[in-house]
């Protein structure tokens, strides 16, 4: 698995698109900006084709602390960050295929 940086993203979307990287850049913050506002305020985010964002608030509840050994209660306020993406992006040495479902099982969840 390859990390690709911001720049790199920029340049590669900017040499597909023949837009100049500074104008991409502009784009992607203004993107990233707002996708932030969709986390936050607990909205999703249907990109046909490519897949959806969605943030659920975690009310208060409980956890099991390893290094005490014991149940504990964690605060309300986080928020669980899911992305599934579309059953038309398939990538089968990954075993992402299409399911027939509207969203494929291939699903990363994230906490804010």
């Amino acid at each position: 698995m390859t990390i690709i940086r911001k720049k790199d993203f920029i340049k590669r979307v900017a040499t597909a698109t023949d837009v100049t990287m500074g104008d991409i850049e502009i784009i992607l913050d203004a993107m990233i900006t707002e996708l932030e506002n969709v986390v936050r305020d607990g909205d999703t985010l249907k990109v046909k084709g490519f897949g959806t964002l969605t943030s659920i608030y975690l009310p208060e509840r409980n956890g099991y602390s390893v290094k005490e050994k014991k149940v504990i209660r964690l605060p309300a306020g986080h928020r669980r960050v899911n992305f599934k993406l579309s059953k038309n992006i398939k990538f089968p040495e990954l075993g992402i295929t299409d399911d027939g479902d509207e969203e494929s099982d291939a699903s990363e969840t994230l906490t804010e």
